[in-house]
């Protein structure tokens, strides 16, 4: 089966992509995500960005991506109308609230098998999605493979639910 490939473009201001309609925890499909491995238990990655969801089934930001059974997302997304920042964990939001506008940045730092979410928009204050939350569903010995945890940026547009996603 051939895959298509999300195309991406690089300039000064960052990086343009149109994400395809697959999410991160559809297996055996290729997601719009782009990341590097996380080589230290200790560690902190950020991502700024400028999105404006399309649709309520799409979602752009910062993913921790093992496998699509074992994963994070801190995103933007659309709920009723209002864009919302959200963290999933394997596909569950386990923390969402309404959010202003503009440029957002997101942020994990990990502590082990501690990770810690959180998000601010422009220049205001970071605001918490999660902290200290048990992220050792995440470790190869558990996630299985060999690649360990990628950190980096992801986006899905118009995808819809799918049973392999449940």
């Amino acid at each position: 089966m051939t895959r298509k490939p999300f195309d991406f473009v690089q300039d000064p201001k960052g990086i343009t992509f149109q994400p395809l309609p697959v999410a991160l925890e559809d297996k055996g499909a290729s997601p719009s995500f782009m990341g590097v491995r996380q080589q230290h238990q200790k560690c902190e990655a950020s991502l700024t960005m400028e999105y404006s969801p399309s649709d309520e089934n799409s979602i752009a930001g910062l993913a921790v991506f093992s496998n699509e059974s074992a994963c994070f997302v801190a995103g933007k997304r659309l709920s009723k109308g209002k864009e919302f920042v959200t963290l999933t964990k394997n596909g569950k939001e386990i923390f969402g609230e309404p959010c202003r506008k503009g440029r957002i940045t997101f942020k994990v730092e990990t502590d082990g098998a501690s990770y810690s979410f959180s998000y601010k928009v422009g220049k205001k204050k970071w605001k918490n999605m999660g902290s200290g939350i048990n992220a050792s569903f995440l470790s190869t010995h558990n996630a299985g493979g060999f690649t360990g945890t990628v950190i980096g940026l992801y986006a899905s547009v118009g995808h819809k639910e799918t049973e392999d996603a449940k």
